[in-house]
């Protein structure tokens, strides 16, 4: 065969069995939740971004999201509706999804014949095996902190299960503020995390979900008095700064703010919300054309960012540019409508063009 056709169908094989691996995984997961919980789960191929805007299969309890574009089903996730069951249980529910995809490789592996003239079947059946041993692998324990999952996601796995093991003294208490989370209890999720700070753990991932906790119940001045007690603590990450900046911003302290997300520049020159929050901050000051490059800026790093395209309306509405601003503003509306106060900046550009 010549090696152009060999490589194509070598890689439409690897394409397909990466996709049937991820299907199966999730599967595994979501199956074994099925069995184990009693309320919905969810399954989502692609990335998790927008999630109620994707299309959806419902079959009963279970709920398959996939993504548009059939170029980012390399990943999936699994999520189930928290409840109160055993960490084993739990536990079984995290190995379910690599334990399934490496038995069903193992079987077409076994049931395959050894001198298959077909290339693509061979291609498939080997990379899919391939990819159930890697999954099993990734089973091992190994400790990843939560802000920094979604850039190892083959470690995703065997983080949970470490994440369950270091807190299994106080499984019960953790499941308490999960559930309040999923219910969107941030108030009362937060104060159930910060007792757990107090009397069990003052471990890194403990902080992270309670801080998470009170910046979704917009309790910014308690968010960023745990940052402070963090950092004498840990290590923080560009991530952590950005996340203080915009804190800082919220509570009106700009100027510290801008300190903050000039450390998250200095550690990673392509963090884009660094310089789009710093950017608002700038305005806020009165900085207008400080402000509007870092913003401009921040676009050419990640140009779906709605905070960015409100941020820039904010510049133009300053300028008395209200058709502009207004324009801007349903662009970020458009691309996220939770995009915070995008509305009020709407209704406040159509009042002023009316005047």
């Amino acid at each position: 065969m010549d090696p152009a056709p060999a490589i194509t169908i070598w890689l439409l094989a690897t394409a397909a069995a990466v996709i049937m691996y991820v299907y199966i995984h999730e599967l595994g997961h979501a199956v074994a939740a099925l069995i184990f919980t009693q309320g919905d789960v969810h399954i989502c191929i692609g990335p998790v971004t927008n999630y109620d805007q994707l299309p959806k299969l419902r079959l009963k309890r279970l709920n398959i999201a996939c993504a548009r574009n059939p170029l980012l089903w390399y990943r999936g996730s699994f999520t189930s509706d928290p409840e109160e069951i055993s960490l084993k249980r739990r536990i079984l529910i995290i190995v379910a999804g690599p334990a399934v995809a490496f038995v069903i490789g193992a079987l077409m592996w076994y049931l395959t014949p050894e001198r298959s003239s077909v290339l693509m079947l061979d291609t498939f059946v080997s990379q899919f095996a391939y990819f159930g041993i890697g999954g099993v692998i990734a089973l091992i324990p190994v400790r990843l902190r939560p802000r920094h999952r979604s850039t190892n996601p083959t470690s995703r796995d065997g983080a949970l299960i470490a994440d369950l093991l270091r807190h299994r003294n106080y499984h019960s208490v953790w499941t308490t503020a999960m559930v309040h989370c999923h219910h969107e209890r941030y108030a009362a999720a937060a104060t159930v995390f910060e007792e757990m700070i107090q009397h069990h753990t003052q471990d890194e991932d403990t902080y992270w979900y309670a801080i998470s906790a009170h910046l979704l119940a917009r309790n910014y001045q308690r968010a960023y008095e745990l940052y402070m007690e963090f950092e004498n603590l840990y290590t923080m990450t560009p991530l952590d700064l950005n996340n203080r900046g915009y804190v800082l911003n919220v509570l009106g302290r700009y100027a510290e703010a801008i300190e903050d997300f000039d450390r998250v520049i200095a550690k990673d020159p392509r963090f884009a919300f660094a310089y789009n929050n710093r950017g608002f901050a700038k305005i806020a000051m009165g900085l207008l054309e400080d402000g509007r490059q870092d913003i401009e800026h921040s676009l050419k790093l990640d140009g779906r960012n709605s905070y960015a395209f409100r941020n820039l309306g904010i510049y133009h509405l300053e300028r008395g540019e209200l058709s502009h601003a207004l324009e801007l503003f349903e662009k970020a509306r458009s691309i996220d409508p939770s995009t915070d106060e995008v509305d009020d900046y709407i209704v406040r550009a159509r009042a002023m063009m009316m005047e």
